[in-house]
């Protein structure tokens, strides 16, 4: 079940993310990066997916001169 928050993120509305919010999903992102290089490391195991493929690198309505913002974006969307 989906709610109207999660709804809005699929279309890539985020009008109403805090900083803290996207924090939290850049902290994800930067761990989930770690795991996938220690996947690397094990031999028989595909080489794990691009998660940020195809996501955009700066979004429209947010300040986009405020990295960690525009990588919490970038995260909660490869999240969801």
């Amino acid at each position: 079940m989906n709610g109207n928050h999660e709804t809005l993120n699929v279309e890539r509305d985020f009008w109403y993310m805090s900083e803290s919010g996207c924090e939290e999903f850049r902290v994800w992102a930067e761990w989930y990066r770690v795991s996938q290089v220690m996947k690397c490391l094990c031999k028989g195991l595909e080489n794990p997916k691009n998660i940020f493929k195809g996501i955009p690198l700066s979004f429209p309505k947010i300040n986009n001169d405020n990295e960690a913002m525009v990588q919490g974006f970038r995260a909660r969307i490869a999240a969801l």
